[in-house]
């Protein structure tokens, strides 16, 4: 369920609700909004939106038109992306590297950092059935220090 709900809801749902953009356009795991901002503006709206104290960042372009997102792990469809930019989590080395020769932005938000807001998503559909349900957040494994 997890993984076909980020695909059909969470994506967007972390587009519209949580970083503000109007989404362009969705193809199964990723969705595509317009930015129209300079890297650094958009990082430092990811950084506030999503209570981050930093990104890693694989720069191709430093004005972003649109940009992608795949919450959860999106570094295998770096290939099939469409835009200036794609936001996602996991982004492994050799990945980072065909981004920036092919021109694509890459901006690793974490996993768990993308994917934290799928009880606060799925909550607003539970709430339409006769159901009582006890959710609980995921903690993320990993420390920062």
């Amino acid at each position: 369920m997890h993984t076909n709900f980020d695909q059909t809801h969470l994506n967007k749902y972390v587009i519209s609700n949580i970083l503000g953009y109007d989404i362009l356009s969705t193809d199964k795991f990723v969705c595509y909004f317009r930015a129209n901002s300079s890297l650094e503006e958009i990082c430092m709206n990811l950084k506030k939106k999503l209570d981050l104290k930093h990104l890693r960042v694989t720069v191709a372009k430093t004005y972003i038109n649109d940009c992608a997102i795949t919450t959860g792990s999106g570094g295998d469809l770096i290939g099939e992306i469409d835009a200036d930019c794609f936001l996602s989590g996991d982004f492994k080395y050799h990945q980072a590297l065909e981004a920036k020769e092919n021109g694509l932005t890459l901006i690793d938000i974490g996993h768990f950092e993308s994917e934290k807001f799928f009880g606060e998503c799925l909550m607003q559909y539970l709430n339409n059935f006769p159901l009582k349900v006890i959710m609980s957040n995921s903690k993320n494994p990993f420390e920062y220090k």
